[in-house]
């Protein structure tokens, strides 16, 4: 009959993990391939993960909203501001201002009293962000119409279009507030019709996450956070993906390399159980329950958070035994390993 022996006799030591690396205050032994082993402690211990090694973001594809001129002329003015909401006034040419427009789509010809269709209703909406119409957005422009856009022009600086929402006054930067903006001209430029103003909003990017190497699989399918020039990044481990609004984020930034250290936003508590008590590598494997004897009980399915020669961790819960086999294969019934 085989021996059996306690985490007292075997010294196995759960550690934390720095900026990828492990430490450990006791040596662990490699187990024989038919030592049983008996997990005595209930209460796991608790694993702090403080930083990993640096992982890098790359972004391919980077799309932005660009903002064209609805007018050609001189350039008289343009905004220093990097970012844009609805009702900036952009830049103005020939000394007549271009407004930021946000909306589904632009501006696509002058809105007047009477007009209808889906511009029309685009047009209604812009004005009721801006608080200068407060009726109901429909596809009618209503005879409320008139004295809104009346009271837009005139704080515009675009008197002269009286009642008509003009086209030729507005430039579309998407369809939400606080787009960032890059200029693409300056004052004095002689630009024509549709000519670039600027890059506007990040409409779409493409993030690969590398993990440095020596990144210990320690927090498997746990959630990761850091911080770029003040963008939180949210990532699971070993996804190699991050959202999509946080690569449009750090897009943003004007930059397609970034390099960044994620750390676990609070500990969590595992258990080291010897690799031998497996059946199964990879992320599911199952742990064999001791029953009686040389035979095996309950074999419960659990799911690995991370690994070390001879130690795999687990996470804490009801269904991981606290007296397993180290090695199931050696078992005179071979156990299975079930969904």
């Amino acid at each position: 009959m085989r021996g059996v022996i306690s985490l007292g006799a075997i010294v196995i030591a759960l550690v934390g993990l720095t900026y990828g690396a492990w430490s450990s205050t006791d040596a662990i032994s490699v187990l024989e391939t038919d030592t049983r082993v008996e997990l005595e402690s209930a209460t796991p211990t608790s694993v702090t993960v403080t930083g990993l090694s640096s992982v890098t973001i790359q972004l391919t594809d980077v799309v932005s909203q660009s903002v064209y001129s609805p007018v050609g002329g001189t350039v008289t003015f343009v905004t220093a501001s990097s970012t844009l909401r609805a009702g900036d006034v952009i830049a103005t040419v020939d000394d007549r201002p271009i407004v930021a427009f946000t909306g589904d789509a632009p501006l696509i010809a002058d809105v007047a009293p009477g007009d209808r269709g889906p511009n029309v209703a685009r047009g209604l909406q812009y004005l009721k962000t801006l608080g200068f119409y407060a009726g109901d957005v429909t596809v009618i422009a209503p005879p409320s119409f008139s004295r809104a856009a009346q009271k837009y022009n005139m704080a515009m600086g675009r008197a002269n279009d009286g009642q008509v929402l003009a086209a030729a006054g507005t430039a579309w930067i998407g369809t939400e507030d606080g787009a960032a903006f890059a200029s693409r001209v300056m004052t004095g430029d002689v630009i024509p019709q549709h000519a670039l103003l600027g890059a506007g909003a990040i409409v779409s990017a493409t993030a690969t996450v590398t993990e440095g190497s020596g990144v210990a699989p320690v927090a498997r399918g746990k959630r990761l956070v850091g911080t770029i020039d003040g963008v939180a990044v949210s990532y699971e481990e070993g996804s190699g993906r991050i959202e999509p609004a946080t690569a449009r984020a750090l897009a943003a930034l004007g930059r397609t390399d970034f390099l960044v250290q994620l750390t676990l936003p609070e500990s969590f508590e595992a258990l080291a159980i010897p690799s031998g008590a497996l059946i199964g590598s990879g992320l599911n494997v199952c742990v064999v329950e001791v029953a009686s004897g040389d035979m095996p009980g309950k074999v419960a399915r659990v799911t690995t958070l991370g690994e070390q020669p001879g130690l795999v961790l687990l996470e804490h819960a009801p269904g991981v035994p606290k007296r397993v086999i180290a090695n199931p294969w050696e078992l005179p019934t071979q156990p299975a390993c079930d969904e």
